[in-house]
């Protein structure tokens, strides 16, 4: 199994970029590796809130181009918009399920993707998952599973702040301002935090203990 990782949490409100960021980070699906400092790695984009969107789209017949496009129109029941809808089906299952559960899921994920990763084309690459979440329980089960792997960075925005349930979340190992016009020179700034995160794991060395990263017995059992 692939232990050299890093989950890295990009908080910040909405419109702060964090969904550019991303993008830019990772590249195309098909194209998700790079090289960073003579290390190899696979970047993914791995969305917090897609299990509750994608009920919501579900519920709705709504297709990924049309959610994104009219997010914020009221075209759903009662003039609800889908973004509307997303955050009070996110609170309702939250109750139902604890305020962790996104984090319980996601946990899921990652551990399979570290247990099927494979080479590919380079020797034993970094996986690296770039996370928006802004729910203090969800990382702090992320930050219960995977430990020092886990990298909270504030991403801000002049003018822009939180007008819903979600905050930044402490403590935090890095903080950008993301300006606009400016997403090169904020890429290359997070491109150089996870390059010392990276070098940081690496001279600690493959300890599963530290890791959060359970052995294959371990994955394969439910996690919830």
């Amino acid at each position: 199994m692939n232990s050299k990782y890093l989950i890295v949490i990009l908080n910040g409100p909405s419109k702060v970029g964090k969904t550019t960021i991303a993008d830019k980070l990772c590249g195309t699906m098909s194209h998700p590796y790079g090289i960073l400092n003579g290390r190899h790695f696979i970047c993914w984009h791995m969305k917090m809130i897609e299990p509750v969107r994608d009920a919501v789209m579900a519920m709705f017949s709504l297709d990924p181009y049309t959610f994104e496009d009219k997010k914020d129109v009221p075209i759903l029941i009662n003039d609800m918009t889908p973004r509307h809808a997303v955050i009070a089906a996110d609170i309702c299952i939250r109750r139902a399920l604890g305020a962790g559960y996104l984090g319980e899921i996601l946990s899921v994920e990652i551990r399979q993707s570290l247990h099927k990763s494979t080479s590919f084309l380079h020797d034993n690459p970094w996986n690296i998952f770039i996370v928006d979440a802004g729910v203090k329980a969800e990382v702090d089960v992320l930050r219960h599973n995977f430990t020092k792997h886990v990298k909270v960075l504030h991403v801000y925005r002049d003018g822009l702040d939180f007008n819903d349930s979600r905050h930044y979340i402490e403590p935090a190992e890095a903080v950008v301002e993301n300006a606009i016009g400016q997403l090169n020179a904020t890429v290359d700034k997070i491109l150089l935090f996870i390059n010392g995160w990276m070098e940081g794991l690496s001279d600690q060395g493959d300890n599963r203990i530290t890791t959060g990263v359970p052995e294959t017995s371990e994955i394969d059992q439910p996690q919830s």
